[in-house]
């Protein structure tokens, strides 16, 4: 935009040349007309896009947002062949959607800004707007946006100095983004001989080399139990000589004194299998089976003890 007398001006339509075209079809203008219409026209428009700029940029504490976009409106609405410019408060209002009030009070504002000049035409008539803005104005407008720029450079520049340099990442040498990656060769891992461990003079169901036979300990298998390596009614053991105490109080033929406790089973199916044997060919009343249970258990059943409880038993049956 060139300007003229101090002020900017919105570039409109030469009168001589509206005068030409008036009531001519457009297919019928000179080519010369034609040329300087379309020309005139696209100066309208960027002078129009330009002014725009200027009022968005505008620091004045008159032009907040409203205001900015009621005059951006308003610039809309100039027409460059004819030059009018006159929409009404309730048109401005109605197409921003604000309020008829907002409006009557924002388009003085604007005008005491400096962007355009407003013709009073009467109470029931419209305004006519004139855009013209002070060359001083756009100016300062454009000096503040570039101190703003520079500032936002410097800030930007220091931001760069202070941070860590960035690290490229490395870069990957006879090799394309569009080769696939080769995987390596890759055998399986040999396994060492491996011997299992020797157990030394150990046997697993034995005892060690040399130790001693613990006769009274039931951790060397059935022929260390107290009873023989037979249930009790067997009559001989294999491993060893002596007879099995409970078989041979069944036979009358007890190696126990009346008064001796048996010994106390190895486990409660051994103790169920002795109390068997002691019970044979008796009519036992379970009670006095279990009771003689838990005594053989306990280690204080004696064979006269058990024939007490079997008589008794009997007596009271018959």
């Amino acid at each position: 935009m060139n300007p003229k007398d101090g002020f900017y001006f919105m570039p409109l339509l030469p009168r001589d040349i509206a005068e030409r075209i008036k009531g001519l079809d457009q297919s019928k203008w000179p080519k010369g007309l034609a040329q300087e219409y379309k020309s005139v026209h696209a100066e309208f428009t960027k002078a129009k896009g330009e002014y725009r700029m200027w009022i968005r940029r505008d620091r004045d504490s008159r032009m907040r947002g409203q205001a900015k976009a009621i005059a951006s409106y308003i610039l809309d609405c100039l027409n460059c062949d004819t030059g009018r410019c006159d929409p009404s408060h309730q048109t401005i209002a109605d197409e921003l959607g604000i309020s008829l009030r907002t409006v009557e009070r924002t388009v003085p504002k604007i005008r005491d800004s400096g962007w355009f000049q407003v013709t009073r035409r009467g109470k029931t008539t419209s305004n006519f707007y004139s855009f013209r803005v002070s060359v001083q104005k756009v100016h300062a407008i454009l000096d503040l946006v570039d101190d703003l720029r520079t500032i936002r450079a410097e800030r930007r520049e220091a931001q760069r100095l202070l941070s860590p340099p960035q690290s490229e990442p490395p870069l990957l040498a006879d090799h394309s983004a569009s080769d696939p990656t080769q995987m390596r060769s890759h055998e399986p891992t040999d396994v060492a001989a491996h011997e299992p461990t020797e157990m030394a003079g150990k046997s697993m169901k034995g005892i060690w080399e040399g130790e001693p036979v613990n006769e009274l300990s039931c951790s060397g298998g059935r022929e260390d139990s107290p009873y023989g390596d037979t249930y009790p009614f067997e009559e001989e053991s294999e491993h060893q000589g002596s007879r099995n105490p409970y078989a041979d109080v069944t036979r009358g033929e007890a190696l126990l004194g009346d008064n001796d406790p048996f010994p106390i089973p190895a486990s409660t199916m051994q103790a169920e299998t002795i109390i068997d044997s002691l019970c044979m060919d008796r009519n036992v009343h379970g009670i006095i089976r279990d009771r003689m249970l838990t005594m053989l258990q306990r280690g204080i059943l004696t064979p006269a003890m058990a024939d007490n409880l079997m008589v008794k038993r009997k007596d009271n049956a018959a």
